[in-house]
């Protein structure tokens, strides 16, 4: 479209030198085909190109008023006697005499591609400016309206030498042409700068098909009009068995009603980067990131999506985060874990509702297993240690290591009498674990929050001494934390 308009102009322009070289009545049938039939094409030309790049829509046969300019043809055909023009030869040179009608329909014409080329590139500015438009289309439009503004200013400068020099005798008409100089400077302009040019197209698909990121590109209903490589290798598929799929279809079930809403009310947003779950032709689930961009081609909506695969990413940022809050060897809590879900437990149990027990678990005589069978013998025992404890409590309850061989149990329940089960089955099990593994007991100190302390420091002391007192006392059970162990320290240390 942009190199045809630009062949009208270069047509219209170079007739009056072959017009120049060609006899008298050659030259009259040669100007009146190549520049004035063609002038009108030209303005219709134009009027069709500013509405199809500013992309201004009417309805019904509005929508062809660029056809106008094209009667100025059909009248000089049908009326030749009435618009006419004829060449007058001098001495200095071959000029054209027009007749009135024929004058008025040029000027008209003119008025009219004038008109329609200035209304849409105000409407297309201020298109350009309310609505989300790309920052080419706005700097392409934006240039544009400078160059026609230009293009005007050297139409009356060129036209008014030409006037000036029939004035004084002086044969200057050839002038007048040059002012479409500066419009046809801009197109070309337009078609470098503004990806107009077919290399620049070749560019970017090059760039479509070379990217690492998968690239799909949507009509308004979500159904799949292309994709890139690189997104086929990302779900395992060929082209020809993704395009014309709805896109929905690539997502997981449990994800997909989200993103079908989120996509049917537009409430994606184009400047955030979105998380899915894709699912790929071999079942297996990889998470991407989506970028995405509404454009308009042949007037017609589109939606580019532009997708990463973070699967590896995603997976080590898991990772990351379990071993922050995790122990390694057990896969239980740590201590962050501990105190965390600590915190929370202490602040929703200050309404009276519910009572918070913490139990703190040693092992007897751990030492001697690692002394004599080894540190790896020493860990298999902890985490049969910790699968034991996970089965005693409830799963509401929080169970952390602690560090070595000590481990710690947050127990959230409606009243002290029902933690005790727990406490005691927990008691039970780790005896029975350690009795048939090694001669090795377990002693359990426990404290109540609120009752015994309001923070985690003071419980985690109440819980020790409870602990220490079990130890002192055999070994091999639990003792639930209570003022008369603090008189017992005070008498011993008399």
């Amino acid at each position: 479209m942009t190199a045809l308009l630009l062949l009208f102009i270069s047509i219209v322009f170079l007739s009056d030198y072959h017009a120049g070289i060609l006899p008298k009545e050659q030259a009259y049938y040669f100007t009146l085909i190549m520049k004035y039939y063609n002038s009108f094409v030209l303005m219709s030309f134009s009027i069709y190109f500013y509405k199809k790049i500013t992309s201004i829509h009417f309805r019904g046969l509005s929508n062809y008023l660029y056809l106008a300019p094209l009667i100025g043809i059909i009248l000089i055909i049908s009326f030749p006697s009435i618009f006419n023009f004829e060449t007058i030869e001098t001495s200095t040179g071959r000029f054209d005499r027009f007749s009135l009608p024929f004058v008025i329909l040029l000027i008209s014409c003119s008025m009219y591609s004038v008109y329609w080329t200035v209304y849409f590139l105000i409407m297309g500015n201020k298109r350009a400016a309310l609505e989300e438009s790309s920052d080419i289309y706005k700097r392409r439009l934006k240039f544009l309206t400078k160059g026609c503004i230009l293009t005007v200013l050297a139409m009356i400068v060129s036209v008014s030498i030409s006037a000036l020099g029939s004035f004084f005798g002086i044969t200057l008409t050839f002038i007048a042409p040059y002012g479409i100089f500066v419009l046809a400077y801009t197109i070309r302009y337009s078609m470098v700068h503004f990806e107009w040019l077919t290399t620049f197209g070749h560019k970017y698909e090059l760039l479509y098909k070379i990217s690492s990121n998968g690239i799909l590109l949507l009509d308004e209903t979500g159904r799949i009009i292309d994709v890139n490589p690189a997104f086929c290798k990302m779900v395992v598929a060929g082209k020809e068995t993704i395009v014309g799929k709805n896109v929905s279809n690539f997502i997981v079930e449990n994800e997909r009603s989200s993103f079908i809403n989120k996509f049917q009310s537009k409430h994606f947003n184009s400047t955030e980067r979105h998380q899915l779950s894709v699912l790929t032709s071999l079942s297996r689930i990889i998470t991407v990131e989506l970028t995405l961009q509404s454009v308009e081609i042949d007037d017609n909506k589109f939606i580019y999506f532009i997708v990463r695969d973070i699967t590896s990413q995603t997976l080590y940022e898991k990772r990351l985060k379990y071993l922050a809050y995790h122990d390694p060897l057990t896969g239980l809590g740590n201590r962050t874990a501990f105190h965390e879900a600590a915190l929370n437990l202490l602040k929703s149990s200050k309404n009276g509702n519910s009572v918070v027990a913490l139990a703190v678990i040693d092992l007897d005589r751990f030492k001697w297993v690692n002394d004599t069978y080894g540190h790896l013998e020493g860990d298999r025992l902890l985490i049969r240690i910790a699968k034991q404890i996970v089965s005693s409590v409830p799963e509401n309850a929080h169970a952390s290591r602690m560090g070595g061989d000590e481990f710690a149990v947050l127990i959230p329940e409606t009243n002290e009498q029902s933690i005790i089960p727990y406490i005691e089955k927990l008691s039970k099990n780790i005896a029975h674990q350690l009795a048939s593994d090694f001669s090795v007991t377990g002693s359990i100190g426990v404290s109540f929050a609120h009752k015994d302390g309001s923070d985690i420091d003071t419980l985690m002391k109440l819980s020790d001494k409870a602990l220490y007192y079990a130890k002192a006392n055999g070994k091999n059970q639990y003792c639930i934390y209570s003022p008369s162990i603090d008189e017992d320290e005070k008498s011993s240390s008399y």
